[in-house]
């Protein structure tokens, strides 16, 4: 499915919400983790009245340069050399070269046959032989840049990411948006301390990926509630204000300044 359909998909979310009388339907927006965030701002700026939209854990680099550094880190994280890492990285580059048109299906095929036997393989989401394509869509969504979509937001964006983030390459997003506030006032972002790519704090990092894991990791940082809430209030003023306590907080949250930068 392609990144518009489903960020269609949101903005039909939205419409549907629009129709009940206790939701106001200009303080609608969106909200997503990972490839959700951006299809978080794609939907903000295909919606015709979307409030604002908040990106978490969404790199703002293309999705190829995003896979080349979570795949090297995956394989580090496993206990796999840099010499398999650069394997891997040759081996990604001559299937995204075939994608690309710059080298020949045979060098694909070749290079993915060598990789497919090792038992690093299934760990870096590429396609075997048997599965090899040449699919525009594919091709398009690899090298689909993000900041295009956040260019086309009009509305309020708050991008959050995790500074210990295996996934993303959190350091460079931020470059990016950092470029992009200084001629869009509208768009703010914020990096928690030493929390990963679902804003936890792992005792060890494993980057797992399965069932289990998507349905129950998800955002537990303090900081990262404190960022989103403030920035929400600051959109919305005239919102009665909701006063809470906790009474705990993680190691990591109480050396973590929240700050938002814009």
């Amino acid at each position: 499915m392609d990144y518009e359909t489903l960020a269609d998909d949101a903005v039909a979310g939205q419409h549907a919400l629009a129709k009940l009388s206790r939701i106001d339907p200009a303080k609608i927006g969106f909200w997503g983790l990972s490839q959700g965030g951006w299809l978080a701002v794609l939907a903000a700026g295909r919606s015709r009245n979307g409030a604002f939209a908040i990106s978490v854990s969404a790199p703002l680099v293309t999705a190829d340069e995003q896979m080349q550094f979570a795949t090297s880190n995956l394989l580090a994280i496993r206990g796999y050399s840099q010499e398999v890492v650069r394997e891997m990285l040759e081996t990604r580059r001559a299937w995204t070269g075939y994608l690309r048109g710059t080298n020949s299906r045979a060098a694909a095929a070749d290079a993915l046959a060598k990789a497919q036997s090792q038992p690093w393989f299934d760990l870096t989401y590429m396609p075997r032989v048997s599965e090899l394509t040449n699919d525009p869509a594919i091709r398009r969504k690899m090298d689909d840049d993000p900041v295009a979509a956040v260019l086309k937001a009009k509305v309020p964006l708050l991008f959050l990411y995790g500074g210990s983030d295996p996934w993303v390459p959190v350091a460079r997003s931020v470059e990016r948006l950092n470029a992009l506030s200084s001629q869009r006032h509208n768009i703010e972002s914020g990096v928690i301390a030493n929390a990963n790519h679902e804003l936890m704090f792992p005792a060890q990092e494993t980057m797992q990926v399965d069932a289990d894991t998507n349905r129950n990791d998800a955002p537990q940082s303090q900081a990262y509630f404190m960022l989103l809430g403030s920035w929400l209030s600051r959109q919305f003023p005239n919102r009665k204000r909701i006063h809470g306590t906790s009474s705990s907080a993680t190691a990591a949250d109480r050396n973590v300044r929240p700050t938002l930068r814009g």
